[in-house]
């Protein structure tokens, strides 16, 4: 649709730039696969570097659970043609819980559950908060922290009323990329 592929192309010109994202989604729409798949994209051609975040583990990785964000970055590299996987790159081999290394170029995904200090002593080219909107303990201090360890932080959410820090980021001025990918913009 128009309005992911708009999401999509300011994504990935926000991650070259340096600057921030977030977004309310719908199921939908789609908004969090866009996420990683320009995070792939970065990871298999230009070697960068990323973190990706959501606010319990679980939702990060699981054992072959293609509804966690590492199975689906695993499935996604499973059906990829061998000559745009890396040379050299075995999912057994380089991949672990939360960790994608790609031996070719260096790229790196990383996963990390929401926390105060998330990427504290790290750099990222991007770093990925899934449903900030239920971050409850951790998102303001998880997103201050995020700032020390890349210029990028991508904030999205699905909705939970207006009184969570994502709701305030979206209101405030702070962030200049914002994205409403809603279920009404599905034709």
């Amino acid at each position: 649709y128009p309005c992911q592929d708009e999401f999509i192309l300011g994504l990935y010109h926000s991650i070259q730039r340096g600057e921030d994202v977030i977004g309310d989604k719908s199921r939908d729409m789609l908004m969090t696969y866009m996420v990683l798949a320009t995070f792939l994209h970065g990871w298999l051609f230009n070697g960068q570097k990323f973190m990706i975040s959501s606010w319990k583990e679980d939702e990060i990785d699981g054992k072959e659970d293609t509804s966690t964000h590492f199975g689906k970055l695993r499935l996604f590299l499973k059906y990829l043609p061998p000559y745009l996987k890396p040379n050299g790159f075995h999912l057994g081999k380089h991949s672990s819980y939360m960790s994608l290394r790609n031996p070719e170029n260096g790229g790196t995904l990383i996963g990390s559950a929401a926390s105060a200090n998330l990427a504290s002593g790290r750099r990222e080219d991007a770093i990925f908060m899934d449903e900030l909107s239920k971050w409850e303990r951790y998102a303001k201090e998880g997103w201050i922290s995020a700032s020390d360890a890349t210029r990028c932080k991508i904030g999205v959410w699905t909705p939970r009323g207006s009184s969570n820090f994502a709701a305030e980021l979206m209101r405030g001025s702070e962030v200049k990329n914002k994205y409403h990918l809603m279920w009404w913009m599905h034709p």
